[in-house]
């Protein structure tokens, strides 16, 4: 029996009120189900009616029983279905029971598509005609056929196709035959191209603007191509608003025009933030960016990191080249004091970078730096001076940036130095680092890291802290503190090494929406021999979705090494 609850609350709520509400009455349906069901009832003019109708209205409208049916299940190719009925009369209501068998459906005998116009040659026209919704030997329901025509109609104008239109559009239906045959005539016209852009801005060249677009004036007119502009601005930091709007089309010249009107954002952005890791203790960062340092697009940043580990001053000049969706040129500068339980530092760094991001998702970045860094290394103090040219490439995808189901990060570096070229010791280094995320089920995500490391050197003692591998702490093996990891000297301190592979496997099991628990082990060394000795750990983690990002707790156990004793470990930032 068909129930209508939103008739019910509605009267329900009346009542609470105080007020009297009509009575509505029940309609029993059957032999049809699913859309076509729903259409019916839709069409039902006899379900419309309460209680307290006239006894004319409600005859007249039970009348009309059979036609509303017949004109809702002839939507979905059901022509002729038996439809048997009966009404009857109560003191204080009335019911109405309706039994449809349906008939058999009638089938597409013939489907012909053709079109004509520039979208022949078109290959997104072409690309849907191989895959259209209707086919010979489906059943005919309307809706498809009206679906089809839409989806042609909308390609049409964000193709470029402003006077389209349908030459021939019929459904012939013989359901005594159970057949129908669909004829449909789709002439495009002409396809128009991106006419004038007309650009309203005022604090950038427009030379600038022009390469953020995904078009030019003569291409081809696309729509897709003016969303994908609009995001590109937004992304770029430049605008608050971005407003890319097609204009009338123009016959004559059989080109579309595009305003572009953009509406700066502030110039300067301030941030502040304040956190916590048991690598670097409580941390105080600083940052002022410019945005718009000039007409040009430059900008400059200025960063800090206070903390009891690290405290670092630098500052960043960027400027776009080429394509600025994805290339741009940085220079660096910034100091570094860096005191860890197996070394302390003081470096001071020159250095230029490259970035470039493929059609791929990977992005390379080539850099050349000149480093100057004290440093004590257990009983040794020395300083180095070296000028390292590295490459580095990286790509990152991931189904949400705050926490991904799916998703991964992989980043490959090369750098090194040659002591015949303003540096006190030469060396070649190499790092692969990744992380991949799976979801399991619904709740569970099971997270899988590993960083791996070599250094070629011809005095391994020369080289700064900077440059040696440790191992240990937040993000390498929970349950050691920060960098503690690594080869020994003969008084047994840990001193560095030139090899370095950790890694991790985690299960996380999400509570609630904001909170999940995890199960964690994780290996690695830090050495110099060929053969690791690896440290190990386990654990088990809460994960709090907070406003400021995800923050984890981790509770780590050692299995190998002298100390035993758990550890705890606070981290805040991205998963990947």
């Amino acid at each position: 029996m068909e129930l209508n609850s939103h008739r019910y609350l509605a009267g329900f709520t009346l009542l609470i009120l105080g007020i009297a509400a009509p009575v509505y009455s029940a309609v029993e349906l059957l032999g049809v189900e699913g859309a076509e069901r729903d259409n019916v009832l839709a069409l039902l003019r006899l379900d419309d009616e309460p209680c307290d109708a006239p006894r004319r209205v409600i005859e007249q409208a039970f009348r009309r029983v059979e036609t509303d049916i017949q004109a809702a299940l002839e939507a979905f190719g059901y022509y002729d279905s038996a439809v048997t009925q009966s009404l009857r009369f109560e003191s204080d209501c009335w019911e109405a029971t309706i039994r449809v068998t349906l008939a058999e459906p009638v089938i597409l005998r013939s489907v012909s598509l053709e079109l004509t116009g520039d979208a022949e040659q078109d290959r997104a026209f072409a690309a849907f005609l191989q895959n259209p919704r209707l086919r010979s030997g489906q059943r005919l329901v309307h809706g498809d056929y009206e679906a089809l025509k839409s989806v042609l109609s909308t390609l049409a104008l964000e193709r470029g196709y402003p006077d389209a239109q349908f030459a021939a559009g019929r459904i012939d239906v013989y359901p005594e035959e159970h057949a129908a045959d669909i004829e449909l005539r789709f002439d495009s016209g002409d396809r128009y191209r991106f006419g004038p852009i007309l650009l309203d801005q005022s604090v950038l060249n427009d030379a600038l603007i022009y390469r953020y677009f995904e078009f030019s004036e003569g291409d081809f007119y696309d729509s897709r191509l003016l969303a994908e502009s609009r995001l590109e601005l937004v992304n770029s930091g430049y605008f608050d608003a971005v407003n890319i709007v097609p204009g009338t089309p123009q016959p004559e010249g059989r080109v579309i025009p595009v305003s572009v009107v953009l509406r700066p954002s502030a110039k300067t952005q301030i941030s502040y933030g304040i956190g916590l890791s048991t690598d670097t203790g409580a941390r105080f960062r600083f940052g002022r960016n410019i945005r718009r340092f000039n007409p040009a697009g430059h900008q400059l940043s200025v960063n800090g990191l206070l903390s009891p580990v690290v405290t670092e001053a630098s500052a960043n000049y960027r400027m776009p080249y080429g394509d600025p969706r994805s290339e741009w040129i940085s220079f660096d500068v910034g100091g570094k004091r860096e005191n860890t339980d197996t070394s302390t530092s003081r470096s001071l760094q020159l250095g230029a970078r490259r970035v470039l991001e493929r059609d791929t998702g990977w992005i390379r970045t080539d850099s050349l730096n000149y480093l100057v860094e004290d440093f004590d290394v257990s009983t040794q103090s020395g300083r180095s001076r070296l000028l390292i040219p590295g490459l580095q490439w990286s790509r990152l995808r991931a189904d949400d940036a705050i926490r991904p189901r799916n998703g991964s990060k992989l980043t490959f570096e090369l750098r090194g130095a040659a002591d015949s070229v303003i540096s006190d010791t030469s060396f070649f280094q190499l790092v692969a680092e990744g992380k991949w995320i799976w979801t399991i089920g619904r709740s569970s995500r099971f997270l899988v890291r590993g960083k791996a490391g070599r250094i070629w050197e011809n005095s391994f003692l020369n080289l700064p802290p900077s440059v040696r591998f440790f191992a240990g702490g937040d993000n390498s093996v929970r349950g050691f503190d920060f960098e503690t990891i690594g080869p020994l000297n003969e008084i047994g301190e840990v001193i560095g090494g030139s090899r370095l592979i950790t890694s991790s496997i985690e299960i996380e099991k999400q509570l609630k929406p904001l909170w999940s628990i995890a199960l964690f082990a994780d290996a690695g060394d830090a050495f110099i021999s060929a053969s690791p000795n690896f440290s190990s750990s386990v654990g088990i983690g809460a994960r709090w979705r907070s406003p400021l990002g995800p923050i984890r707790v981790d509770i780590a156990k050692p299995q190998t090494g002298i100390e035993r004793d758990v550890r705890l470990h606070i981290s805040l930032g991205p998963d990947l």
